[in-house]
């Protein structure tokens, strides 16, 4: 996302430890760090793409032009200085000082969990001695609340949850900012499995279609859980899909011109290891 930061940037020097944390790719060429230049998710509720871009840099721009035109279910970006697997919200309520947590803490603490424990680096902490003192090292099961670490205004992976359907998480898997590039091997080793088994949990949850009497897909209904106050809304052909984790649910769908379906009751069972849940 940032390549002006990248060309700017200079690695580590190999299992430097501990490592360079402060990087000058944390900003693009305009000086502004593009992890914070996303809407804010406490800022209102506009949903208008065109009003969301307004004065956005280039970068994030075309980002979110990328991300509210699929229909994105689940995804991960990846940073430096730190190994643990953060999960939102990044920011709290303004005034309010404690953890600003999400309707779908459960699912995001399963996701970022899926992460870490295939991931020995992670989950165990064994690398923590590289990170520069005060990142909050070591993580238990190396996983952790944004907001609970350090609070951040603007992030993509609060916007993903806040404006669209997609669950994001944020996956920090290097003490250095830039890390050598003889040590990338030994990353894609530690990382391979969980990216695999992450990207499996898109199939957590429940999916389906709403339609209407004759069997046509109705876009932009609204799919709503019971108890749950995040909502997603369905794709131009009716498609929805809502990730969560194993438990009995209650959904019910309503849309512009149409009478709200009665409530359909779920289940999803308890996964088993490696194989996601699915109603």
């Amino acid at each position: 996302m940032n390549p002006d930061g990248f060309e700017m940037s200079n690695f580590s020097p190999q299992n430097a430890s501990p490592c360079t944390h402060r990087s000058i790719a944390r900003k693009n060429n305009n000086r502004v760090d593009l992890n914070r230049n996303f809407p804010r998710v406490n800022s209102g509720h506009v949903k208008n793409l065109q009003l969301l871009l307004r004065g956005r840099q280039i970068e994030t721009q075309s980002v979110m032009k990328w991300i509210m035109t699929n229909p994105f279910v689940l995804s991960a970006n990846f940073h430096g200085g730190a190994v643990v697997a953060n999960f939102p919200w990044d920011s709290k309520k303004p005034g309010q000082e404690k953890v600003f947590l999400t309707a779908d803490t459960t699912s995001f603490r399963e996701l970022a969990l899926t992460y870490s424990k295939y991931n020995p680096t992670m989950f165990q902490q064994s690398t923590s001695e590289r990170c520069v003192p005060g990142t909050g090292a070591p993580f238990k099961n190396g996983i952790i609340n944004g907001a609970a670490w350090y609070e951040v205004r603007g992030s993509m992976q609060d916007f993903n949850y806040g404006f669209t359907n997609c669950m994001e998480i944020t996956l920090e898997v290097s003490c250095c900012k830039h890390p050598h590039p003889q040590e990338l091997p030994e990353f894609w080793k530690n990382n391979m499995y969980s990216i695999l088994h992450f990207t499996s949990m898109a199939h957590m949850g429940i999916k389906g279609l709403v339609v209407d009497e004759d069997g046509v897909g109705i876009s932009n209904a609204l799919v709503k859980v019971i108890g749950n106050a995040k909502f997603v809304t369905t794709s131009k052909r009716g498609e929805f899909w809502k990730l969560l984790s194993p438990g009995n649910y209650t959904l019910r769908a309503i849309a512009d011109g149409y009478n709200a379906s009665d409530p359909i009751s779920v289940y999803i069972p308890e996964r088993r290891d490696g194989v996601p849940s699915a109603a």
